[in-house]
């Protein structure tokens, strides 16, 4: 059938050249079109790509794809903490290409995320972002990158798209439909499993790597006892305080 293509992955050859990644995949078993659909977006969003041809062959290349991909943009990121904070900046930096992992220390992500709202998790506010701005007590103008860049109604989407559904209650106060914190947390780490986010948990990081011109290229962490070494592009200290 013309809607049939090979599937389960043998081999694959990666060429890079230029800006193109090409990719070739070799495959004995076959798989309907649209679970190719579902190949193409992940590739999509693991090589931030601008644009992808698909050329499907019956032989013994099975499809044979062509991303075009800003090579020079994409950076490797390590975020040291898997807190709400850590979480969140993860998922905005792989939404932007970028290579992405966390480093955890305890044996879960978003541990203070459970304790929020007496084990509810408020999530957010649904009011106008206006009168946000009218309730902060001092220079509201500093919030104003922030809370547009990113405002309550796109967390409650993010929360809601991946399997968290939410609902208001008095003063505007928004929390999970089920009452409980863990589904907050569950949903955001569906968004970052899905879109390829690393998270490394039960890891200390000791140290910090600096080069010579005081730069941060990575850090040092104990993985059972003993020392790893691990670099980056850049690293983002999301640890929070002592509170818990």
């Amino acid at each position: 059938e013309n809607n049939i293509v090979s599937a389960t992955i043998q081999k694959m050859n990666l060429y890079k050249k230029s800006n193109k990644l090409e990719i070739e995949i070799y495959s004995q078993n076959q798989l309907m079109v649209e679970e190719l659909a579902d190949f193409e977006t992940y590739l999509s969003t693991r090589f931030s790509i601008k644009t992808i041809e698909t050329k499907i062959q019956y032989g013994e290349i099975a499809l044979d794809f062509t991303i075009e991909k800003d090579w020079e943009k994409i950076m490797k990121y390590i975020i040291v903490g898997a807190g709400a904070s850590g979480l969140m900046c993860a998922y905005k930096l792989k939404e932007k290409g970028h290579d992405v992992t966390i480093i955890e220390k305890g044996e879960k992500v978003g541990k203070k995320i459970y304790i929020t709202g007496k084990g509810r998790c408020n999530v957010t506010n649904a009011g106008d972002t206006n009168e946000f701005f009218n309730q902060v007590v001092s220079n509201p103008k500093f919030l104003y990158s922030a809370i547009y860049g990113y405002d309550s109604f796109m967390i409650m989407s993010l929360l809601e798209e991946y399997g968290c559904p939410l609902k208001t209650e008095r003063g505007n106060r928004v929390f999970p439909v089920s009452d409980h914190s863990s589904d907050v947390i569950k949903a955001l780490e569906k968004a970052l499993n899905k879109n390829g986010v690393i998270i490394k948990k039960n890891r200390f990081v000791k140290d910090i790597i600096v080069n010579d011109n005081n730069e941060c290229r990575g850090i040092v962490i104990n993985n059972d006892s003993q020392e790893e070494n691990i670099y980056a592009d850049a690293v983002i200290l999301c640890t929070g305080g002592t509170s818990y």
